[in-house]
């Protein structure tokens, strides 16, 4: 009899286990439930705390789960309430009164108000990694005037001030944030975003779950995964099994498996990582004359790197800036492809039989960057220019870019900043090591009047000017922007991707 109970009560566990596993193997091959969003990411983040690294591609995680002050529009540069829902400046540009949401709570319980924001900043300004968009501000206190309302004072009017809050303004809880740590927040932080953390198990994934307090309303999804998976294959291969439903980071080569798939769509979205082929202006060389910089810009046809791109890649119009940007420009020559107008400025210049070059350009760190080079060096051999190329991967690249003293006359990759004129003109200011040009006075006389002017169409006529003056007198070669790419099943609805790459999912829902 016992041994009957013993083999019973064995062969019960055993049903019980093939049950939950038949559940599981259906449970994957119909994939995520309608209230479940899982999204394919091809890099873990190296933490969870947006205080700890400046990359949107780690932000992006988070993004549903710690909130911002600010932020900017998703393609126009125009700044956007957060939790701070107004704010003004005095009269000199050097205060900026911030009036917040109320009625806003964390994850854990605590209360959002002034103080979490006066915290929230200061951990910002102190943050290494974040300091490239904090260390020009000259903040000098942060006065918590109420509940709901606090002024930062800064040394001189801070022009880029609102920008910064929208890049990197996170707001933490002050207790939970001082209590565990910047590192122990990195492993389980808590916001006052709809979605609130759950688990993350290292290189598989990171899960959020519904917060049902959150300030605008229960949120569409009641949980979140982020799946990490690095190789491109496997990423649109789980999209297409419809284990995943949303991919990022989509590259031009799985484009076809995205757009033949019925039950797939492709979305687009304008970026910022703009490709150039820069010029060392300050050596004995061609590349020193203006003019020989304008005739290369029309030697090369940037419709053909767009179609390397298969479309998926906008042209630089002219200049070192986006439309998305502030002080873009759209007066400027955008140097439309004019072979013969290249080799009568080359003429012009005392080029008329050419020159030499050499040119260095990435390997493996783009989508493309190989192809690129090439395709641009080909152009520029069209006109008469002889190019010797020099391909090398990034930690070479960088290497000679931050420790020698010249990359030589030219070489093409392609940065991303954020949205705001100051960070992304402002790494070309005298001094930096990405000025590689003669001093010109007038340009550092526009930058620093750009980084204090408070006035969004002040700001804008600044560096207008700017890339004006760097359109007469080129930086490089302005080749293009390639768009951002993400894929999706039809499932979801009211993904828009943002100009920055940040995903943002909080008003992404899904249907059956």
């Amino acid at each position: 009899m016992e041994m009957n109970r013993i083999m019973q009560k064995a062969l019960s566990t055993v049903i019980a286990a093939l049950f939950l596993a038949t559940s599981a193997f259906f449970a994957a091959a119909q994939g995520p439930s309608a209230t479940t969003l899982v999204v394919g990411h091809p890099i873990d983040p190296p933490g969870l705390n947006p205080l700890g690294h400046n990359s949107a591609i780690f932000e992006s995680v988070t993004a549903s789960t710690i909130e911002k002050l600010l932020y900017t529009d998703a393609h126009a540069p125009e700044i956007m309430p957060g939790l701070a829902e107004d704010w003004e400046w005095s009269a000199d540009g050097t205060v900026l009164t911030l009036h917040l949401k109320t009625g806003v709570q964390f994850h854990n319980g605590e209360p959002f108000n002034a103080e979490a924001a006066k915290f929230s900043i200061e951990q910002l300004m102190a943050s290494t990694f974040l300091s490239t968009f904090t260390r020009d501000l000259g903040l000098t206190s942060i006065d918590v005037l109420g509940e709901s309302t606090v002024a930062l004072r800064f040394a001189a009017p801070a022009g880029n001030a609102l920008f910064v809050l929208a890049r990197a303004g996170f707001i933490v809880p002050p207790g939970y944030y001082q209590e565990v740590g910047g590192d122990g927040f990195a492993l389980s932080p808590v916001g006052t975003g709809p979605y609130k953390f759950v688990e993350w198990v290292k290189d598989d994934h990171v899960t959020f779950e519904a917060f049902a307090d959150y300030w605008g309303g229960p949120p569409a999804l009641q949980e979140i995964v982020w799946r990490i998976i690095p190789e491109q294959s496997s990423l649109v291969s789980a999209l297409v099994n419809g284990e995943i439903d949303l991919a990022t980071s989509i590259t031009p080569a799985s484009r076809g498996r995205v757009t033949n798939n019925s039950d797939l769509r492709l979305i687009t979205s304008p970026g910022l990582r703009q490709f150039v082929t820069f010029f060392d202006m300050r050596i004995d060389h061609p590349v020193a004359d203006a003019t020989v910089r304008r005739a290369l810009n029309y030697a090369v046809d940037k419709q053909a790197l767009i179609t390397l791109f298969e479309g998926e890649a906008e042209a630089l119009f002219g200049q070192y800036l986006t439309p998305a940007v502030l002080g873009f420009n759209p007066d400027v020559d955008p140097f439309n492809y004019d072979p013969d107008r290249a080799r009568e400025l080359l003429a012009e210049a005392g080029y008329s039989g050419g020159f030499s070059m050499t040119l260095k350009y990435t390997v493996g760190r783009y989508p493309l960057d190989r192809e690129m080079g090439e395709v641009v060096s080909a152009y520029l051999e069209a006109v008469g220019v002889r190019v010797e190329q020099i391909p090398l991967d990034i930690v070479e690249f960088n290497r000679q870019h931050s420790e020698e003293p010249t990359m030589g006359p030219a070489w093409q990759w392609g940065l991303l900043t954020p949205a705001d004129p100051h960070n992304t003109l402002g790494l070309f200011r005298p001094g930096t090591f990405f000025a590689r040009y003669p001093d010109n006075p007038r340009i550092q006389e526009l930058l620093a009047a750009g980084l204090r002017e408070t006035d969004l169409g002040q700001r804008a006529a600044i560096y207008n000017e700017v890339n004006q003056i760097w359109n007469d007198d080129p930086l490089g070669i302005y080749l293009i922007v390639p768009n951002d790419l993400y894929a999706a099943r039809t499932t979801v609805e009211g993904f828009v991707p943002r100009s920055d790459q940040v995903v943002d999912l909080t008003m992404v829902s899904k249907t059956q």
